[in-house]
């Protein structure tokens, strides 16, 4: 009742830690823990799967702020809906 568009916040607050947490960091400490050279096809592969995760992680957060902004056009304080 406080926050109408409460999914929409979710879906933004997860949108943007997805991507550091699950996919950055773990790549990054993967490469690091392996010993994997710079530019070798394992290394590409794993830094082209970060960038792919990264773009998703940008279409989800704009989508949720979409979503956000048109809830918040709509949304009239202390109105009950039936």
């Amino acid at each position: 009742m406080a926050m109408p568009f409460f999914n929409n916040m979710l879906a933004l607050l997860g949108a943007i830690g997805f991507w550091p947490s699950v996919v950055y960091f773990p790549v990054e400490m993967t490469i690091a823990r392996l010993n994997i050279k710079k530019r070798s096809l394992k290394w590409l592969g794993l830094e082209s799967l970060n960038f792919i995760c990264f773009l998703l992680t940008l279409a989800s957060a704009s989508a949720a702020v979409r979503q956000i902004t048109q809830a918040l056009g709509q949304y009239k304080p202390f109105m009950y809906k039936a």
